[in-house]
């Protein structure tokens, strides 16, 4: 099963900032670099330079708006934020436990993470990856 990754208001509001700064700064760069085709050849490398980086971050943002998901696939977690990928080995996770809002999973070299879902799903996603580990540790903090 798929659980989406939930970004918090504050994080939406700043991926929506970023979007609209590097749509303008795109704009703004094309306009300058069609209004001036007359400039010198260093200057419209730069332009074109600059195209390109702007539109390789507006890239990253809109798939971290887009792509943000967990999926349990053959023994591993999958989290897939944008262009990132991180995998954690189920047979690894040791425990997870819920303090406040958070789910909190620990793994057997005292590392852990928090696993960023929405709260009712939290149930589901333990117990689908206590199938597959059945000696995970599953704990509620009161």
């Amino acid at each position: 099963m798929v659980y989406k990754y939930k970004f918090t208001k504050l994080i939406w509001a700043l991926l929506g900032v970023l979007t609209a700064l590097f749509l303008t700064s795109l704009g703004s760069l094309i306009y300058t670099l069609v209004s001036y085709l007359g400039l010198d050849k260093w200057r419209k490398v730069l332009y074109a330079s600059l195209i390109l980086l702007v539109l390789f971050l507006l890239l990253i943002v809109l798939t971290l708006m887009f792509i943000r998901r967990y999926k349990i696939k053959n023994d591993k977690i999958y989290l897939r934020l944008g262009l990132f990928l991180t995998i954690i080995d189920i047979n690894k996770i040791v425990e997870f436990k819920i303090y406040g809002d958070k789910l909190t999973l620990f793994l057997n070299d005292a590392r852990y993470t928090v696993i960023v879902i929405d709260k009712k799903y939290f149930d589901n996603f333990v117990s689908e990856v206590r199938k597959i580990n059945p000696l995970i540790i599953y704990s509620k903090e009161s």
